[in-house]
C-alpha cells in the first residue's frame, strides 16, 4: 500500500513538471479556442465529488451557467482541478467547498472557496510560490499546484490571487480571466 501510495505521489509530480514545462513554452495564441468555464467546472467538480464526500465535505458549483473564455481547455482544466483539489486535500471533515462562477462586464471570474480552518497569515503569502506548502499541511504534495494555477493565468494573460475565506475561515482562491461572447 505505502507503494503505491509512492508512485501515485511521484506520477502526480511528474504530471506537475511536465505541465510547468508545457507552461514556460506557452502554447501558440492560434491554438486557443472559445471555452466555456462553467461546463469545465463543473466537470472538475463531478470528478472530484467522489473524494470530498469520502472525506465528509461537500462540494458545488453555483453561479453563471456559462461563463466563455479563450483559452487552451487543457490548462484551464488543469488550474481548476489543482485549486479544487487543494480544498478537497487539505480540507478537514465538515468543510464546505464551493467553485463560484460568476461573469462582469469583460471578465469570469472562477472562484474556488473553503471555510475550514484555513491556513496561517504567513502561509497565505507564499502558498502561489513554486515549492511552497502550509506548514499545516497534513496531506503530501510537492507545493506547485497554486504556481501552476498561476502561471496559467499569467498565459491567458488574466489573475489568480489567493485571500482568506467567507467570515476570515478557509482560503478564497480568484482566477479571472477576460470573457468572450
Amino acid at each position: 500500500a505505502h507503494a503505491i501510495e509512492a508512485c501515485d505521489r511521484a506520477a502526480r509530480l511528474m504530471e506537475q513538471l511536465l505541465l510547468l514545462a508545457r507552461l514556460e513554452e506557452a502554447p501558440p495564441e492560434s491554438s486557443r479556442t472559445r471555452v466555456d468555464l462553467a461546463e469545465v467546472a463543473r466537470r472538475v467538480v463531478a470528478e472530484a465529488a467522489p473524494r470530498a464526500l469520502a472525506a465528509g465535505m461537500t462540494l458545488g458549483v453555483e453561479g453563471a451557467d456559462r461563463a466563455h473564455v479563450h483559452g487552451d481547455e487543457a490548462l484551464l482544466e488543469a488550474a481548476l482541478r489543482n485549486l479544487v483539489d487543494n480544498a478537497v486535500r487539505y480540507g478537514v471533515p465538515g468543510t464546505d467547498v464551493r467553485v463560484l462562477l460568476g461573469c462582469e462586464g469583460g471578465r469570469v471570474t472562477a472562484i474556488v472557496e473553503d471555510d475550514d480552518p484555513g491556513v496561517t497569515e504567513a502561509d497565505l503569502g507564499r502558498l502561489g510560490q513554486r515549492f511552497q506548502r502550509g506548514e499545516s499541511a497534513g496531506a503530501p504534495g510537492s507545493g506547485l499546484g497554486l504556481s501552476i494555477v498561476a502561471s496559467i493565468a499569467t498565459t491567458h494573460r488574466g489573475t489568480f490571487a489567493l485571500a482568506r475565506g467567507p467570515g476570515g475561515r478557509g482560503v478564497r482562491a480568484t482566477l479571472t480571466l477576460s470573457r468572450v461572447d
